[in-house]
């Protein structure tokens, strides 16, 4: 079996962020590869929703957003960039959740660069 230190680490790193135990070559494949290791799979299922409220602009310039049901996670965009005085408003209209990245668990800190797999709901935090 053929596995990336790098490839490791990120699906570990996904398994943490979702609270989940085990090892990320054995406990974390594709549809494919549980098919391929003779699992019964169904595929699909429901996805869920991430609520993220805005919370600011970081010191680089990104759009810092919080997760309203887990209050340790903060998600961001690194390819969009904003002034620190852009509204609420104006960053909710310009950004997509195809642009937002799980950052970790601190505002501010080096995105962890996780793509996030989840429906996501924008919370405008001014209503």
């Amino acid at each position: 079996m053929k596995i990336s230190v790098t490839g490791y680490y990120f699906v570990k790193q996904q398994m943490d962020h979702a609270g989940l135990d085990g090892t990320p070559y054995l406990d974390a494949k594709t549809f494919k590869g549980w098919k391929d290791n003779d699992y019964t799979v169904k595929k699909g299922g429901k996805m869920k929703t991430l609520e993220l409220k805005f919370v600011g602009i970081d010191s680089w310039n990104r759009p810092i957003f919080k997760d309203v049901n887990n209050k340790r996670d903060y998600y961001g965009a690194t390819d969009i960039l904003f002034d620190y005085e852009d509204t609420a408003e104006h960053v909710l209209n310009k950004i997509s959740p195809e642009e937002i990245t799980y950052f970790g668990s601190l505002f501010g800190c080096e995105p962890m660069g996780t793509s996030v797999s989840d429906e996501i709901k924008f919370i405008n935090p001014n209503n």
